[in-house]
Order: C-alpha cells, then sequence, then structure tokens
C-alpha cells in the first residue's frame, strides 16, 4: 500500500499514484512536495503521489518554476 507523500491518500482507495522518479526529475518532485507541504520532507524508495497532487505539482512546475528563475536571474 503507497500513501501519497502530500495528502496521504492510499492507493487502496481507487486513487492511481506516481513512484518517484529515478532521473533529474526527482529534484523538481521533492521541490514540489517540500513547497506544498512540509519543507524538510525527503522521499523514501517507496514515495509516491497521487493523481490529484501529481495535477497539483504540474500547476505548480508551470506557475512557479519560471518565477524562481526570474528571481535567480535579478539576484
Amino acid at each position: 500500500m503507497a500513501w501519497c507523500a502530500i495528502c496521504d491518500a492510499k492507493s487502496t482507495q481507487g486513487i492511481k499514484t506516481s513512484m518517484f522518479p529515478k532521473d533529474d526529475k526527482r529534484t523538481q518532485w521533492i521541490a514540489a512536495v517540500r513547497a506544498l507541504d512540509e519543507p524538510n520532507w525527503n522521499p523514501t524508495k517507496n514515495s509516491v503521489l497521487c493523481e490529484v497532487c501529481y495535477i497539483v505539482f504540474i500547476n505548480w512546475l508551470f506557475t512557479m518554476k519560471p518565477i524562481f528563475q526570474q528571481v535567480k536571474m535579478v539576484s
């Protein structure tokens, strides 16, 4: 049974979950969980996001990431 890293939804509740990627996208997923829920959170090998939180993650990625990049350019 997998629990969503953000909302604690269970995969047994009929909710689809996605494992954290092993490639360079992993850093983005971790940053999203930290920004959306817990600032000091670190994933385990079994960490997942539910389908609802994954949509929130995608929205965060496309709205907040450009803002962070602009801040870095100004600094």
